[in-house]
Formats: structure tokens, sequence, C-alpha cells
């Protein structure tokens, strides 16, 4: 039989021809249907009249908007879900399509669900009624409260499980395909929370090949073409329980959804799951995580011991060498390197199978071994296969940058802890000796080179003030005087720099330590013409700093890829915006020392003032009209098609819908620092855009 097409069907409805019983049975269902829907719209009106529906908004999304709405017959606050179907809105075929799930999803009743109450159609609309959750959304409680304690995510993540457990137990399993935060509502006067917006579940006769839900909770095997089953919600509640942990959001180190895809595809868990303390936590994620022929089933997932209050685990259910080891790349083909020690110039490492939990260990002696041969050597002991070599070696390469950077870090940090235990001698000395005496000539007593003296000054500065690394300058004052001798290092005695005005600044708190006379030290800052290119900047930090021109390099690139190329650029950054930049917490110290002077930080976002000379945009502006404007105005127009391609790809189309973003959002656009703080500074109308 040739199937016609149920529109041609109607539109000709025998045409003379012969047909077969499949066709009449065919013709019959579709003319019940008409039939069922008109009807439908009868009772649609009825319906429609016992909810009322108030102007409160809950929520909105592309194609959703939520109101508050009351219950006219029972007299309780209901959820009025709303969301635009065919402009048509004639069309049997949708509307039969929102009627069966509605229809699945009305017939679940679990008290971790969210239950569907009614529902119908309008011209253009299709409305369902849900019961109304007090709380939010767990995604806007975390963000509010923060991350989780233990005891709540236990208590939570039951009820999660719980809902999933009902769901996956039905006949057919039902699969809701988009488990994660947003979608889990909070009852705050029960503390207790339910699955939500079940919109895309769907029931699993057999494996389904259907791409949905949101790309940071969704398991590989929904992209490898080969179906999935049930045990990608376990995948999606796993992602959940490290946003419950952390309160940040998965694969936040991830710019772009291709990054996120990748790092899906090869099996690489968010870095933030690595901050996760717990042990039978993180045992718990990691089986949540892995690929789904080892994944655990939902009803497993709730009989975990990170569950059971009588467990006796004590943390045993991961190798200490997982917890204790620093990860220091991004995994990849299944290979995570860690840093464990150095001694004697030699690193020690730990090579992470993820899929199999093993763990090896290797030394890597900075002076005699090439990343080349112990590849090849564990090649030969079969430690790796050879599809995994070219891996390994990338992966060794990077290691051992980092490992370096961590050990310089040591260094310093030992270096640290000796210069507290001077200081404190120093003053057990001075309150020893006959009439005052200058406590910097007290430490060059020591028989200390004056190189030794200034980099001790350096690092115990930065000690004292917040454990970084503090300016490449150092003062010092005259006990009981009034004058101040400044000395910048590589510079003439008689230089005085001079200082930057405290505007767009404020002064970090400092911590407890270390001796008072490091406490008196104040170091001024060099001032800066805002024009001033990145690499001149960066190349008097790497004076200042004593630091090779590779990272020099380093720096610069690391400037230029979040499209900062003048001074200026960096000094309109907010504190928040340095953590972004990839920079090493000393690096990031000894610049914003040199910018804004010892013991001051760039400000935060929410202090930025209000800067009424920034044009007003109206939220129906095109966003396109929107970015070519910043555009101009900074001088960057080579970035407005990035800009352009990075908003549109995520929806985003006009300022409104633009303004109307959380920080978190903002965060997963995928543009540069530089970028999105001189995009938010415009539509928010704070700070500074342009250089004065």
């Amino acid at each position: 039989m040739i199937k016609k097409d149920a529109e041609e069907i109607l539109m000709d409805p025998l045409a003379g021809n012969i047909i077969d019983a499949e066709e009449i049975v065919a013709r019959s269902e579709i003319r019940d249907e008409q039939a069922r829907v008109l009807e439908e719209e009868k009772e649609d009106g009825r319906k429609g009249s016992r909810y009322k529906r108030l102007q409160t908004v809950l929520g909105e999304g592309t194609f959703k908007k939520v109101y508050k709405a009351v219950d006219q017959e029972e007299g309780k606050e209901v959820a009025w879900n709303e969301i635009k179907i065919n402009e048509k809105g004639q069309d049997s075929k949708e509307r039969a399509l929102f009627a069966n799930e509605i229809a699945l999803l009305k017939s679940i009743s679990h008290p971790n669900i969210l239950r569907i109450l009614d529902y119908w159609f309008t011209a253009d609309s299709f409305i369902f009624i849900t019961e109304l959750m007090s709380g939010g959304t767990l995604r806007e409680y975390i963000a509010e409260i923060g991350d989780l304690n233990v005891k709540l995510i236990k208590k939570w993540g039951r009820n999660i499980l719980e809902g999933l457990v009902y769901l996956h137990s039905q006949d057919p399993p039902i699969i809701h395909r988009d488990i994660k935060c947003e979608n889990i509502f909070v009852n705050a006067a029960l503390g207790e929370v339910k699955i939500g917006d079940l919109g895309v579940a769907k029931e699993r006769r057999m494996k389904r090949y259907t791409v949905v839900g949101t790309p940071q909770f969704m398991a590989r095997e929904m992209f490898e073409g080969e179906g999935y089953g049930e045990k990608i919600d376990v995948y999606a509640f796993g992602m959940c329980l490290i946003e419950m942990a952390t309160g940040a959001y998965p694969y936040r180190e991830c710019t772009t959804a291709a990054e996120v895809y990748k790092a899906i595809i090869q099996g690489v868990p968010p870095v933030v799951l690595n901050s996760i303390k717990d042990v039978c936590l993180r045992n718990l994620i990691m089986n949540c995580l892995v690929s789904e022929k080892d994944r655990l089933r939902s009803v497993d997932c709730l009989k975990h011991h990170f569950f059971d209050s009588s467990s006796t685990c004590n943390g045993e259910c991961i190798p200490a060498e997982c917890m204790s080891g620093v990860p220091l790349t991004a995994p990849a083909n299944d290979m995570e390197i860690s840093f464990l020690s150095f001694k004697d110039n030699v690193i020690t490492f730990q090579l992470f199978f993820m899929s199999m939990a093993r763990f090896i260990k290797f030394d890597y002696d900075l002076q005699s071994d090439t990343v080349e041969d112990v590849a090849n050597e564990m090649l030969e002991e079969e430690v790796v296969s050879e599809d995994q070599r070219d891996t390994l070696l990338g992966l060794l390469s990077r290691g051992i940058e980092k490992a370096k950077q961590r050990i310089e870090e040591m260094e310093c940090k030992n270096t640290e802890e000796e210069m507290k235990k001077l200081s404190i001698d120093t003053e057990k000395e001075k309150s020893k000796a006959e009439g005052p005496k200058n406590d910097f000539n007290k430490i060059t007593d020591r028989n200390l080179s004056i190189e030794e003296v200034e980099s001790m000054l350096e690092i115990d500065v930065k000690f004292c003030q917040d454990e970084t690394s503090r300016l490449y300058t150092w003062s010092r004052t005259v006990r009981n005087g009034d004058s101040k001798v400044g000395v910048e290092i590589g510079s003439s005695p008689d230089h005085s720099p001079e200082l930057l005005p405290s505007e767009g600044i404020m002064e970090e708190q400092k911590k407890t330590g270390g001796g008072k006379c490091f406490d008196e030290l104040e170091c001024p800052n060099r001032k800066y013409d805002e024009d001033v290119s990145i690499e001149e900047f960066a190349a008097d930090v790497s004076v200042a700093t004593k630091r090779s021109s590779e990272t020099v390099t380093n720096w610069i690139k690391a400037f230029k890829s979040n499209d900062i190329d003048s001074v200026f650029e960096l000094k309109i950054l907010v504190d928040e915006d340095w953590d972004k930049l990839g920079l090493t917490v000393f690096s990031s110290r000894a610049m914003k020392n040199m910018l804004y002077g010892v013991g001051k930080i760039p400000l935060k976002e929410k202090q930025l003032p209000t800067n009424t000379s920034i044009k007003d945009y109206g939220g129906g502006v095109e966003i396109k009209e929107f970015l070519h404007e910043i555009g101009a105005i900074v001088g960057k127009d080579k970035c407005v098609s990035i800009w352009e391609s990075k908003l549109l790809a995520q929806d985003i189309r006009t300022v409104e819908e633009l303004r109307s973003l959380h920080q978190d959002d903002w965060d997963r656009l995928g543009l540069s620092v530089y970028s999105c703080r001189v995009i938010k500074n415009v539509i928010y109308k704070k700070g500074r855009v342009v250089l004065c």
C-alpha cells in the first residue's frame, strides 16, 4: 500500500480510487480525531472558567510563560503554564501530540513529582495547570543560598531519586530527559523538592534517539546516535548533585557549547567535581557520570551508601590518591594526570584511568626524562594503548608545565613560612634591644644579601596581606618620623612613583599574621597612562617580578584571547573578571598591585557606579544593532561578528532578552572577559566603557 499524507486524504476522500482496508481505517481515525478535538474545544471553555489567571509572572522562556493562578472551585493557588503552539492553531496532529503527552503526565501520581491538574487549548496556546511550589526552582534556591550542606543534599537527593525511580518503574518506563536544577521545584513550607517540567518526558517503548535537554546535563549516549534509555536521567541527576554541592553550574570552564559537547563525548567530568570534599558523595556522582553500561540505575542510586546513615564507609569508597592528587589538566581519552609530590628534582605524577578507576604512579626527572621516553615506556609495559599514546604525550607536556608552576608556588609558600618565623624572631630581638632601632636594619643585620632581603620583604608582605604575592616594589617608614622612603626595584632611590587616584578601587581586607615591621611596609604603584599597550604593561610586570620572556608571552596570550589590548581595557574589569583571565594567583596579584596599589583591588561588580552618560537602549532594540553600536564605541569592530554569533546561538534576539539574563547565564555565553564586561556595562549603564 502506498501511504498517503493525512492532509492529502482529507482533501481527497475517495477520488474514485479503490482503496484497501488500512486506508479506510486511517481515514476513520482522522475524522474521529477531528471530532474529538472539536468536542475538547467546547470543554476547554468550561475548564478555562475554573482557573483565573493572575498578572504575577512566575517564570518565562522562549515558548513558555508561567503565571500564578487561582482554582476558583478549590480556592487555592496554582501555576498557569502557557505554551505557544502552531500559529495556525488548527493543526489537529499538533494538538493531539500535546494532548497525548499531557494525558500521560496527568496519570502520574507521586509525592516527589509536580502534579498536572488540568489542561486545555486556546486558539494559539496550550494551557496546563500544575500545583504551585512556593520556593521556586532548586537553581534559584542555590543562587540565593549557595551550595547546600551534606544533610540537605541527602534529603533532597533522595526526593529526586524517589521521583525518578517511580518514573522509571512504569510499564513502559518514562524518561524525563531534562533533569536539571531549573526543573526541580522547592516546597519551602515542607522542605522538600519535586521533579517538574515533564514536557519532554517520554515512554520508553524502545531506545530513543531524539536529542533534547540542556547540554551540560546530557549524557554522552544522547549524542552517539545509538539510542538511549532511562539512565540519561541518572547522569543528569549526578550533574544536579554537583551543582547542589558546589553552587556552581557544571562545565563553567567551557566557553562554548562545542566545548561542552566535546567534554561530554570524551567523558571529561566538570572541573568543579574536584572541589567536592565528601568522598561518598563524590563516589555517588562518579557512578552517575560513567558510561551507560557501568552507570547505576536510579533504584541503585537510592541504595548507595551516601544515603545510608548507618554506613561505615568512612570515605574508603574512593582511593586516597584520587582525593589527594591535584589534577593538572582536563581529562582526555579516559585519562587524567595529577600532581602528587616533588623532591630532588623529581616530580611524582598520578595517571588516573577513569572508566576503570585505576591509578598509576610514576616519577618524572626534570633533568633526565622526556615525555616521549615516559610515554614509550608506558606503551611497552602496556599501561596505555597505542591509540592513547598521543593523548598521553599532550597530557604529560601540559602536566609538567602546570606542575612547575605549582612547585614554584609551593616554594614561595615555604619561604613565606620561614619569613613569618623570621619576623617573629625579629620582634623578640627588638624587645631586648636598647633604644629604638630601625626594623629594616634588624633584618639586614642577619647577614642576608640585599637581593634576599628584597625577595623576603616582597613575599612576607604578600603573606601578611592575603597569602598571594605582593607588589614588586617596597618602601619603609622611618620609626618615629614622618618621612617615607620609596624605592622601586630597578630604579634610583630618589625616584618617587606617582600614586594612582583611588577612584574605581577599594582597600583589600587585611589578614592577620606576620610581624609588625612587615605590616608597616607600604609599596607605591606606578601610574600608567590608560592607552599604554598590554605588551608594555606585561613587560613591566615581568621585570618587576623577575619572570621569563616565556611567561610574558603567556600573559599577553591570555589578555589577547580576552580582547584586552591596552591598560584601559584591563582597568575596566571588575574584581570578579580577574579570576576568569586564566592567570596564576601570583601574576594576578602582582598586576593588581602595579595598577591599583598595595592592598587595593578593583571594585566588585555590584559596587560599580551608575554611568548616566551611557546611552539608554530600549528592550526592543535588535541585538545586532546593539552590538554594532558597542563595537563602534569601544573600537572593537573586529569583535562584533563574534559577539553576534555567540548571542544568536543562544537565541538572544533583543536587548531585553539579553538584559534578562542572570550572572550564571552571562558566564555561559562564551564571550571573552573584556567583551562580556563592556557589554554588561553598557546594557546596565554601569562603570566605564570608553577611554576619557
